[in-house]
């Protein structure tokens, strides 16, 4: 073999070891950045509602306003009775004036 050869048999073996010396460092940084990754969708997975979260809200929600609604009719049945009752007092006022 000649020195040339030697040379470039070296060259490459040193390229080689450059370069799984560049793939480890770059393997160790992804799997950190892995870690983080998964760290991060952890954490959203923790703080985000789901679609069950929601649709328990929007019935809890519903049924408020269901009670608004039956509320406010009540209200404007007991306003209408108030209202007959006044028209009723004034009348009796107005015949003992």
């Amino acid at each position: 073999m000649s020195d040339e050869m030697k040379r470039d048999i070296e060259k490459l073996k040193s390229e080689a070891a450059d370069a799984r010396a560049t793939t480890k460092l770059i393997i160790k940084t992804l799997v950190r950045i892995e870690a983080k990754v998964d760290d991060g969708f952890a954490e959203i997975a923790t703080r985000m509602a789901t679609r069950n979260d929601i649709s328990g809200l929007n019935d809890r929600i519903d049924g408020l306003a269901g009670k608004v609604d039956d509320m406010n009719l009540k209200w404007a049945n007991h306003r209408d009775r108030l209202d007959d009752h006044h028209k009723r007092i004034i009348r009796l006022e107005d015949r003992r004036a």
